[in-house]
C-alpha cells in the first residue's frame, strides 16, 4: 500500500496508469475510507465491514498461492481470526436485539389485551429497528362505516434512554405510574411498561423499589445470545480473597452457580413492571 501511494505522489503520469488494475482498485478502495474514518472522532467497528471485501481480495491470493511453513501461520492465523469475527460480531455482539423485538411483535398484534397502553424503554443498548415490530403508521386516516373518518391513535409509545444513569431509569418509571393510575381512572385504559436492558444490569433491578413493596421488576424473556461492549461480564470473580481473614485466603465459589450466572449475563432481558393501579 505505501508503494502504491509514492507511486501515486511520485511517478510520472506515464507509470500512473498501471494503478487502475484490479489490484490498484482494491488497494484505493480499502485506503482512502481507512483514512477518511479515522479521522472522525467517533469509531466502531461495525463502520470498517465494507472495507472487507476489498481487503479478502488483496490478501487472499498472496495468502493462498505461498508456500512453506510461515504461509501456512499466517493462513492459520487469517481463518482463526475470521472465524472468531464471525463469532463474535455477527451472533455475540448485540445478538439478543432481533429476539427481543420478535418477543414485542408477538405480543404487541397477538397477545396485548385491548385498552392498553404500552411503553418500551431501552436502555443501555442500541436502539433497535423499529420497523421489526410493525407498528401501524399514525398518518393514516380511517373511515368508519357510517362515513366518520377518524386518525389511528398511538398506543406504543418507545423510549430510548442509551446510556442513561439509573436515578433517570427511576424516575421516568415513576412518572409512566402515575400517568397509569390518572388515565386508568379516568379512562379505563390499562398501561404496561417494559424495560429491555444487557444481563449485566440485572442485579440493580430489584434495589430499584425496595420502598415500594407493591412496585416490582418481572423478567418476561431472556434473548440469547446477547454481548454488550458498553456492560460486558466479569469473569474474574470466580475466585475473591477473603476479607474477613488475616492472611487474605482466596475462596472460590460453587463452579456451577457461578456459569449459569454469566449465562444470564450474556443475554438481554426484558423486563416487564408490575404496579398497582390504585
Amino acid at each position: 500500500m505505501s508503494r502504491a501511494m509514492v507511486v501515486v505522489v511520485g511517478s510520472s503520469w506515464i507509470t500512473k496508469p498501471d494503478l487502475f488494475n484490479f489490484n490498484g482498485l482494491a488497494i484505493f478502495s480499502f485506503a482512502f475510507p481507512l483514512m477518511t474514518l479515522s479521522l472522525t472522532p467517533h469509531q466502531e467497528p461495525r463502520f470498517l465491514l465494507p472495507l472487507l471485501v476489498p481487503l479478502v481480495l488483496l490478501l487472499g491470493p498472496f495468502l493462498l498461492r505461498r508456500e512453506g511453513f510461515w504461509a501456512k501461520v499466517w493462513r492459520s492465523i487469517w481463518y482463526s481470526a475470521n472465524i472468531v469475527c464471525i463469532l463474535l460480531f455477527g451472533f455475540l455482539h448485540q445478538g439478543g436485539i432481533y429476539s427481543a423485538q420478535n418477543f414485542f411483535h408477538q405480543y404487541i398484534h397477538q397477545h396485548r389485551p385491548s385498552l392498553t397502553n404500552t411503553h418500551i424503554i431501552y436502555f443501555h443498548t442500541y436502539m433497535p429497528p423499529m420497523s421489526l415490530l410493525t407498528l401501524p403508521d399514525r398518518s393514516i386516516s380511517i373511515t368508519n362505516a357510517n362515513g366518520t373518518r377518524y386518525r389511528r391513535g398511538q398506543s406504543v409509545f418507545i423510549e430510548d434512554m442509551a446510556g442513561a444513569p439509573w436515578d433517570d431509569l427511576e424516575l421516568r418509571c415513576k412518572q409512566l405510574m402515575d400517568e397509569a393510575r390518572t388515565k386508568w381512572q379516568r379512562t379505563k385504559v390499562q398501561t404496561q411498561v417494559f424495560s429491555v436492558m444487557p444481563g449485566t444490569l440485572t442485579s440493580r433491578m430489584d434495589q430499584m423499589f425496595l420502598q415500594h413493596p407493591s412496585v416490582r421488576w418481572i423478567p418476561v424473556r431472556k434473548c440469547y445470545p446477547h454481548l454488550s461492549m458498553e456492560d460486558p461480564p466479569y469473569f474474574g470473580d470466580l475466585c475473591r480473597a477473603s476479607q474477613s481473614q488475616p492472611n487474605q485466603e482466596t475462596t472460590c465459589q460453587p463452579v456451577m452457580p457461578w456459569l449459569i450466572d454469566k449465562c444470564n449475563h450474556l443475554a438481554l432481558i426484558v423486563f416487564q413492571l408490575e404496579f398497582p393501579l390504585r
